[in-house]
Formats: C-alpha cells, sequence, structure tokens
C-alpha cells in the first residue's frame, strides 16, 4: 500500500514517534551548537535540550502567526497546535450556555496503521508543526516540519507522533488558501533570527555557503583540535 502511494520508510535517530515527510511541507533541520547559544534560565549557562525544543516551538508559533493563524504548545506533548474557529451555531450554543454573551471551548519506533480520518472537528485542536531533533555533544541534527500545503491523508497511514487523539492540519487547510512555500520559508527564517538571537543570511545553494567567507573557520584552530584531542574535525 505505501508502494503504491509513493511512499518509503526511513528508521532515524530522529526523537519521537513516527512522522511523515513530504510535498507541501516546509522541513527545516537546523544545525547549532548549543554550547554556543546562551541558556535563559538559572541552572545552566547554555541552552539544553528542552529549552531547544520550546525555541523551536516558539519559531513555529510566531511563523504562524505571521499569516493570521493562531498557534500553540500543549503542556505535555512536542509540537505546535492551532485551535480551529467554532461553526456558528455551536459558538450561538456556547454564548447561552456561557450567560456572558461568550463563546466558550473546552477542549522511535516506525508504525503503520490507518486510523480512521485526518480531518479534524469543529473546536478541535490539531497539530501543524511537528517537531523532532538529535542532539550530540551539543550539537543538533533534525528538526522541524510545517503542514504548509500538505496533502493531509498521507497522515492517516500512521500514527503521527504516536498521538491518536489529536488530528492534524496545515496552514492551507486554516486560511483555505494555498500558502507561498517561499513566503513561510522567509518568515521562518526571519523568526529563527530573532528567537535565537543570530543572524540569518539567505543563501541559494550549498556551494554559495561554502565559497562565502562568513567569518566561520571550516575547520577548528589546531590549538582547539590538541584540547579535545580531536585529529581533523570539520565545522562546515
Amino acid at each position: 500500500m505505501l508502494a503504491r502511494r509513493g511512499v518509503e520508510v526511513h528508521q532515524c535517530d530522529r526523537g519521537g514517534d513516527v512522522t511523515f515527510h513530504g510535498p507541501g511541507q516546509l522541513v527545516a533541520y537546523p544545525i547549532f551548537d548549543l554550547r554556543g547559544f546562551p541558556s535563559d534560565g538559572a541552572s545552566r549557562k547554555t541552552l539544553g535540550a528542552i529549552e531547544y525544543v520550546r525555541r523551536l516551538e516558539e519559531v513555529l508559533i510566531r511563523s504562524c502567526a505571521d499569516f493570521g493563524i493562531a498557534a500553540k504548545r500543549i503542556p505535555g506533548l512536542t509540537g505546535v497546535w492551532t485551535i480551529t474557529a467554532p461553526e456558528p451555531a455551536l459558538a450561538e450554543s456556547a454564548t447561552q450556555l456561557d450567560g456572558r454573551g461568550r463563546p466558550s471551548l473546552h477542549g522511535s519506533l516506525a508504525q503503520v496503521s490507518v486510523p480512521g480520518s485526518s480531518e479534524h472537528r469543529v473546536g478541535a485542536e490539531a497539530k501543524i508543526a511537528a517537531l523532532g531533533v538529535h542532539i550530540s555533544r551539543g550539537v543538533t541534527s533534525h528538526g522541524v516540519a510545517l503542514n504548509v500545503n500538505t496533502d493531509l491523508s498521507f497522515f492517516n497511514l500512521i500514527v503521527p507522533c504516536g498521538i491518536t487523539s489529536k488530528p492534524v492540519t496545515s496552514m492551507q487547510k486554516e486560511l483555505n488558501r494555498p500558502v507561498p512555500t517561499q513566503e513561510v520559508a522567509h518568515s521562518l527564517s526571519r523568526n529563527f533570527g530573532t528567537v535565537f538571537g543570530s543572524q540569518i543570511l539567505w543563501l541559494d545553494s550549498l556551494d554559495a555557503l561554502l565559497g562565502t567567507n562568513l567569518g566561520v573557520p571550516m575547520k577548528a584552530p589546531k590549538n582547539l583540535r590538541r584540547i579535545h584531542s580531536e585529529d581533523d574535525p570539520a565545522w562546515a
């Protein structure tokens, strides 16, 4: 069934449960040395894993807000979520129940299953972006996937991040129109720079990155390599 839909399954060292990457998503894999970022807390000097994930969520929340989509965190879960607006009939009923004229809302093993439909219920918390990272010696890999114009039917093939009780959504679904991926990419880049306090340079290719002198050496200085007993580490 997966082969017929052109889906491949890859095992990797990404944190979290099974996820989906495909057309219509904006996938960002930041490679950071967390030891170069100061922590906001008093318990440690540099950025830790949990604080790093919270900052990634903040980048995504701000990027969604740039397009008029209200998004948030959910305690105990990783990712970014949105709540859809209630239908007028439901809002009217909620207003009557509220009594004050205000609507109220109450609201790393791969697995393949068909849990049902990815369509989300009115008022339901829906996941618009997934996170999964790997950190080794303070250096990050993997990252985030924001559903921009994603075909959400692919999520019916898995239990996204192991969560069966909440649906998935996309920017296109929330706004009822396609969203230019390039515009979202620029928004995400700007918010990365703001949240992590770093300068962001837009480059068109890896060759442009490797051929540009950004003031960062491709290899660690010789004295630093001797201290860490490393023969020839690359910083690219």
